[in-house]
C-alpha cells in the first residue's frame, strides 16, 4: 500500500453497534438485511418496557376518565383554596391507587432509551458507511491495478515504480493500451457486482434513497467517507486521478440514474403518522363495540403529529438507506405489535378488575360520603350514552 492510500484510508470502526453489525453481516452477507435483523432484535429487547409503559398509560387514562366527575366536584368545592384542592385531589388519587408519577416515569424511561439507541446506532451506522465505502473503493482500486499488471505485455517499469526500499507502486499516469484499459475496467465492473450493497430498488444502500448518484464523484466520495483531500495540491490531484480512473466505468454505467425512488422516506413519514393515530383508532373501535365513550382522545401533540414525521423524513431522505431501513423496520414492528399490546392490556386489565370485584373499592373526596367506583363507572357510561342519544 503506497503512502497516499495509507493516508486516505478509513480505519475499521470497533464500537458496540459496529461490532454487532459486522458480526451479523458476516452471517447474512448483506448490510440491508443485517440492519433489519438488528432492528427486530432491538425492538424485541425493548418490547417489555414498551408494553409496560403503554399498559400503565392506558389504565391511568381509563381511571382518570372514571374519576373525572369526582375531580370536578372537588374543583367546584375547593377551587378557591389551591392547597386544600391539591390535598383533596391527592387523597382521591391515593385511595384509588392512581399514580400519575408512575406513568411519567415509564414514558420518560422509554423515551430516553429509544433516543439513546436511535442516536448511538445512527453514529455507528455512519462509521460503518465511512469504512465500507472506502473499503469498496480500495478493493476496486486493487482490482484495477491487478488487471493492468496481469494484462500489460510491455516493460513492467512502464507501469510500476520502485522506491529505494524495493516497494512497488502503480504509475497512474502511465499510457496504457486500449485493450488493457478495457480489461481493467471490465474487471472493476465485475468486482463491484460482487461486493456492492444493494437492496430491492436501492442500488447502493450506503447512499440515500433519493435522487443522488449511485456512484459519487471524488468530492462525494470524500464526504461519504468523512475524509478530506490531501493538503498538498499534487497529492490531491493524484488522489482524484486515481479515483476517477478506477470509478470512472461505474460512474458511466449509472450516469443519470437515481440511487433510489424516495420510497423509504415516504414510508417513514406515513408509518410515523399511522403509528401515532393507531392507538386512538383501536380504542375508539373498541369503545364503539361496547357502546361506551372512548377514554383516549385524538392526539393533539404537535410534536407527535407534525414534527416527528418531518424529522424522520429528513433522516431517511438525506442519510444513508441503511439507517432509513432501520427507521422503517422499527415503524412496521410498532404497527404490528401495537394491536397485540392493546389486546394483552385489555386481558390483563379485565383479570385485575375481576379480581378486585370481590372487594368493592369505594372512593370519595370526603370521608363522610364514600363512592362506589364500580357504580360510578356505570353511571358515567349511562350518562355518556344518554348524551349520544
Amino acid at each position: 500500500m503506497d503512502f497516499l492510500t495509507l493516508m486516505l484510508s478509513v480505519s475499521e470502526p470497533s464500537g458496540m453497534w459496529e461490532s454487532i453489525i459486522k458480526w451479523i453481516q458476516g452471517g447474512v452477507g448483506n448490510y440491508a438485511i443485517t440492519i433489519i435483523l438488528l432492528t427486530l432484535l432491538i425492538k424485541v429487547v425493548l418490547l417489555p418496557l414498551d408494553f409496560y409503559q403503554k399498559y400503565i398509560t392506558k389504565v391511568n387514562q381509563k381511571k382518570q376518565a372514571i374519576l373525572q366527575p369526582e375531580i370536578d366536584k372537588i374543583n367546584a368545592r375547593y377551587g378557591h383554596n389551591k392547597d386544600l384542592l391539591n390535598q383533596k385531589t391527592m387523597e382521591l388519587y391515593k385511595r384509588e391507587n392512581y399514580n400519575v408519577v408512575g406513568t411519567c416515569v415509564g414514558m420518560l424511561l422509554n423515551l430516553v432509551l429509544t433516543m439513546v439507541v436511535f442516536f448511538t446506532l445512527f453514529a455507528g451506522i455512519n462509521k460503518m458507511q465511512y469504512y465500507t465505502i472506502d473499503q469498496e473503493y480500495q478493493t476496486l482500486k486493487d482490482t484495477y491495478v491487478s488487471a493492468v499488471v496481469e494484462n500489460y505485455t510491455g516493460n513492467e517499469t512502464d507501469i510500476l515504480a520502485t522506491d529505494e526500499n524495493g516497494n512497488k507502486s502503480f504509475i497512474w499516469t502511465a499510457e496504457l493500451p486500449e485493450e488493457v484499459k478495457t480489461k481493467a475496467n471490465d474487471a472493476v465492473l465485475t468486482k463491484y457486482d460482487d461486493i456492492k450493497t444493494d437492496f430491492l430498488w436501492i442500488k447502493n444502500a450506503w447512499i440515500p434513497d433519493n435522487w443522488k448518484a449511485v456512484i459519487p464523484d471524488y468530492d462525494g466520495y470524500l464526504k461519504n467517507t468523512d475524509q478530506k483531500a490531501p493538503g498538498d495540491e499534487a497529492q490531491a490531484a493524484q488522489a482524484k486521478l486515481e479515483y476517477n480512473t478506477v470509478m470512472g466505468p461505474l460512474m458511466a454505467r449509472y450516469e443519470g440514474r437515481w440511487n433510489g425512488a424516495l420510497i423509504l422516506p415516504l414510508l417513514a413519514v406515513g408509518f410515523s403518522i399511522l403509528s401515532t393515530m393507531l392507538p386512538t383508532w383501536l380504542e375508539k373501535m373498541k369503545a364503539q363495540r361496547h357502546g361506551v365513550q372512548a377514554t383516549i382522545n385524538m392526539p393533539t401533540n404537535k410534536t407527535m403529529l407534525v414534527i416527528m414525521p418531518i424529522i424522520l423524513g429528513i433522516f431517511t431522505l438525506f442519510y444513508n438507506s441503511v439507517f432509513a431501513i432501520y427507521i422503517v423496520t422499527g415503524s412496521i414492528f410498532g404497527l404490528i405489535t401495537s394491536p397485540i399490546i392493546s389486546m394483552l392490556s385489555d386481558i390483563i386489565e379485565s383479570k385485575v378488575v375481576a379480581k378486585q370485584s370481590a372487594n368493592v373499592n369505594t372512593v370519595s373526596y370526603s370521608r363522610k360520603r364514600p363512592v362506589d367506583i364500580t357504580n360510578m363507572q356505570q353511571k358515567n357510561n349511562k350518562n355518556n350514552n344518554n348524551k349520544k342519544k
